[in-house]
């Protein structure tokens, strides 16, 4: 793109066909370079090494609708109040986990507003007494309500 000139202006339907086209052309290998932590293509043509997702290690130990529900009951506490009031101890485990396992590092610098919001839900979360939940308890009354036996019979 030259100097001084501005880039185009997608709406939403344009964007999402881009989207799409760039990954069909990447297939399943992911790109065929490495990107940088930063994010910049300029440090590639500056001659800075880059890292591919696959060096970053950006796996997460939650499904994508695992991650949405946590994300939301930590968003939204008065959510979580009442899952606890219904007793619904997987989905109050899955909020605790979530926040326990903190927001990945690398959405830092894949996506910074996200990464931001999720560190304060969290931060939020431990201030209004999150910290103070047993996981291991509620696992194990989740797995009661499942009727899944969590004694060690040794």
């Amino acid at each position: 793109m030259p100097p001084n000139s501005q880039p185009p202006s997608y709406d939403r339907d344009h964007w999402l066909r881009a989207l799409e086209e760039i990954a069909k052309s990447l297939g399943v290998d992911g790109l065929p370079v490495h990107i940088c932590l930063i994010g910049s293509a300029a440090c590639l043509f500056g001659g800075m090494e880059g890292r591919t997702s696959r060096d970053l290690n950006m796996t997460s130990n939650f499904t994508r609708n695992q991650e949405l529900l946590a994300r939301t009951y930590l968003a939204k506490p008065d959510l979580l109040t009442q899952a606890i009031i219904d007793k619904r101890w997987g989905d109050v485990a899955l909020a605790v986990s979530f926040a326990q396992a903190d927001a990945p590092v690398e959405l830092g610098s894949t996506d910074p507003a996200l990464y931001r919001e999720i560190r304060e839900n969290i931060t939020r979360f431990y201030l209004r007494g999150g910290g103070a939940i047993n996981l291991a308890k509620i696992k194990a009354l989740a797995d009661q309500s499942l009727g899944i036996s969590t004694h060690d019979h040794c």
